[in-house]
């Protein structure tokens, strides 16, 4: 901590002096100016006083950032994992704090929001990025102007709007892994100054790098589209309707974990007749040996309304969202050769309809927002688990022969959990700015939200409907051990989750010389609590369910940070650091027995996220620049938890440093062309991969490079050579026990090495 305050100190001074504003050079590069609209307006990004990172749509494509994946980056303290489903499983966090769950229930800490419209699950927006304008991500919480589920920040994803004037792209991508990326995007006038129209569409295929030595399959592929389109109108000077269509279609087997760690759970396994490939052998990091299906689709449809009516002495904005999610997994869920647990159609359906409304006006030194955002949701998830044929033997041997072989037979097992959910909220809110003094100024915002939830979900077990009361199957009961007690019944799932809440924001701004700003913040944040989908919720059926709840509590968070921007030397230095410091309450997070394969819902835990973010470019030579980002990061859980064992622990998933330095280089050649290099990387320092805070699941500190070489035509024509992790450096985005094996660790790794060649044509 001592360094991180060090660096902030050193850079906070660099931004408050000011003769940096002073110097200049004629005909050097210099820093762009970036249009950003994530305080609902529009503004420069060095003007607002708010921890922001934003990149356009060109730079992510000469950085090689070409799926939202990849984000991490460009973003300091932005993590983003995948588990057993990419579409049900993924995590995001911002400054070490994120949602840790499949729970059906739960919902996000980073909201993840497209042209304005909220995406309610993490799933939809991890695809390709389509015809991007610009990418800004919000740190911190941002409970006025964004809502719920944003208690930890924001990722706007901000697309190329229709315009009246012809413009268009196409792009063609090939590389290792047989990996096929076509995509282009066109538009233009329909009638002149009246309508317009841009249509976009991406395909892309990969074959897999984890192999499946059972059967031969490429596993953790690539085989997915998206397309987009969009009409404008204005019908008149002072209106414009922008109309937004999107569909993306996923069918890919994912997502494989080798073996990194064996232990007594592994030899149980090989015993039973398990293939165990030694992780001691380099070459098992992507070989896997499964039976069962690994298959992960998602289908996604979207239509967005956007309307801005200019009333004269205000602005109008009306924004209805409507967004369909579907995916459907099925898995090997023993993680092994042998047949005893596969997961079949884990499905979730999720519908979401948004509708917001803006008001902004200038009135004398109050620039004033006023809005109201209503919501209605309907959600609904199915899976079945079942036995194979080799679990009989493999329980038995499990058990020590405690477990009859008879009680697992083919079939049986979860064979069906459903949940269903609607849920309906409402909340208005404002966001003002005001100009004290010169130079000075004032941000004062309050939001009152309100929803209800309603859920309830059905149980089977051995194809019976559970109850309360009913007879447990012979390997649910004793002698049989714990460790082999699978699929027992359990007590059906429902509940109702209401709440109201208000949640503000409190800033200060000033400005000492032109091209520096000073800030402090204060605000709040609330994630929705909800109804608990995870199967133990209610408790086994010897458990009467009235006495247990089957809700979980909203979490909340208060939020102070102080930072400075600046922009120096002609605006060939940009810099900008942040500290802050974050309380959550009732932190929300679900654990997982993999012994068992029970999950347990927590939510009585306070957690403490502090730390440090710098983000600096600089120019010093035409055509050069030189930066980087740096996060210092210190997430723990605090002293009141129910959980003693996690009292002062580190979380998971939150790696203490994140270092990304890059270079840019461009230089003419000859009279027509411009050749281009770019170089970024990334280090993070060592972590818990999980949030079940296990030693087998500690990742050791890596650093990955990435690199282009790009030579573009005056006409639009460019060529690029591209090479991801470059130095084929191996890590793991998720680190977990594997299913039924004790003291056995496996891994979802990274992609390795990936390179190949871009052509691409702009008009």
């Amino acid at each position: 901590m001592k360094a991180a305050l060090m660096l902030a100190a050193s850079a906070f001074a660099l931004c408050v002096h000011p003769a940096l504003a002073q110097s200049s050079s004629n005909g050097e590069q210099k820093g762009e100016e970036i249009i950003v609209t994530a305080t609902k307006r529009s503004e420069s990004l060095q003007k607002i006083p708010l921890a922001i990172t934003a990149v356009e749509g060109r730079a992510l494509t000469a950085g090689g950032v070409m799926e939202a994946r990849a984000l991490p980056q460009i973003a300091p303290s932005l993590f983003i994992s995948t588990s057993t489903s990419e579409s049900a499983g993924t995590q995001v966090r911002l400054r070490g704090v994120g949602t840790s769950s499949q729970n059906a229930g739960f919902e996000g800490s980073v909201g993840i929001f497209e042209d304005g419209v909220y995406l309610n699950r993490p799933g939809e927006a991890l695809s390709d990025l389509l015809d991007v304008k610009r990418i800004e991500v919000l740190r911190g919480p941002q409970g006025t102007l964004y809502g719920k589920n944003t208690t930890t920040g924001v990722v706007n994803i901000i697309t190329n709007e229709p315009e009246f004037t012809w413009s268009g792209n196409a792009g063609i991508s090939y590389g290792n892994y047989n990996a096929l990326r076509v995509d282009g995007a066109l538009g233009g006038p329909i009638i002149a100054d009246k309508a317009a129209f841009r249509i976009a569409a991406v395909y892309s295929r990969r074959d897999g790098y984890i192999q499946n030595v059972t059967d031969g399959r490429k596993l953790n592929n690539r085989d997915r589209y998206q397309v987009r389109g969009q009409l404008l109108l204005k019908p008149t000077d002072r209106l414009s309707i922008r109309l937004i269509g999107e569909a993306q279609e996923k069918d890919e087997a994912c997502c494989a974990a080798p073996y990194i760690a064996l232990g007594s759970g592994a030899a149980v396994m090989a015993a039973a007749g398990g293939t165990v490939l030694d992780p001691a052998n380099a070459d098992n990091r992507y070989r896997i040996a499964l039976d069962g299906p690994m298959r992960s689709r998602v289908t996604a449809r979207a239509f967005t309304m956007i309307a801005n009516w200019d009333l004269g002495g205000a602005q109008a904005k009306l924004t209805y969202g409507h967004r369909y999610f579907r995916s459907s997994d099925s898995y090997d869920s023993d993680n092994s050769s042998l047949a005893v647990v596969n997961v079949f159609d884990q499905r979730l359906q999720d519908r979401l309809d948004t509708l917001e409304l803006q008001l902004t006006a200038t009135k004398g030194p109050a620039d004033l927002l006023l809005g109201s955002f209503a919501y209605d949701n309907s959600i609904y998830a199915s899976q079945s688990s079942t036995f194979g044929a080799g679990a009989g033997a493999f329980y038995n041997r499990l058990s020590g022969g405690a477990a009859p072989a008879s009680a697992y037979p083919v079939g049986a097992g979860d064979t069906l959990q459903t949940f269903g959910q609607t849920g309906r909220g409402l909340s208005i809110f404002t966001h003002d700015v005001i100009r004290l003094a010169p130079g000075l100024k004032a941000t004062l915002g309050l939001r009152w939200l309100t929803e209800d939830k309603q859920g309830s979900g059905t149980l089977y077990t051995d194809g019976v409907a559970d109850s309360y009361g009913m007879a447990l199957p012979a390997r649910c009961v004793a002698p049989v051990p714990s460790p082999a007690r699978a699929f027992c019944p359990a007590n059906p799932i429902g509940g109702r989750f209401s709440d109201s809440h208000w949640t503000y924001a409190l800033g200060l701004s000033y400005e000492p010389v032109a091209g520096t700003l000073l800030y402090f913040n204060h605000s709040t944040g609330y994630k929705a609590g909800g109804i608990n989908a995870a199967k133990d919720a209610r408790g086994p059926t010897t458990v009467n369910p009235a006495l247990v709840n089957g809700t979980f509590a909203p979490e909340t968070v208060r939020s102070f940070e102080i930072g400075a921007k600046t922009r120096a030397f002609d605006r060939r230095l940009t810099l900008a650091v942040t500290a802050f410091l974050m309380d959550f309450d009732n932190f929300q997070f679900q654990t997982r027995d993999q012994t068992t394969l029970s999950t347990q819902v927590q939510t009585a835990a306070t957690v403490r996220s502090k730390g440090v973010e710098v983000e600096l470019s600089l120019n010093p030579a035409k055509g050069l620049t030189l930066g980087g980002n740096a996060a210092y990061i210190l997430a723990r859980y605090g002293t009141a938890t129910a959980d003693p064992t996690l009292a002062g622990q580190r979380l998971g998933n939150s790696p203490e440093w994140t270092l990304q330095p890059f270079v840019t280089y461009k230089h003419a050649v000859g009279s027509m062309w411009e050749g281009r290099l770019n170089l970024n990387a990334r280090y993070v320092s060592d972590y818990i991969a999980n949030v079940t805070l296990l030693a087998g699941n500690r990742q050791a500190p890596y650093a990955l490079v990435n690199g282009s070489l790009t030579l573009e035509h005056r006409d639009g024509l460019s060529v690029a050579l591209f090479a991801n992790n470059l130095f084929n450096q191996y890590y793991a985005t998720l680190r977990t026990q594997a299913p039924l094996q004790a003291n056995t660790f496996i891994a979802f790794p990274g992609e390795p090495r990936m390179f190949g060649i871009t052509v691409r044509k702009a008009f």
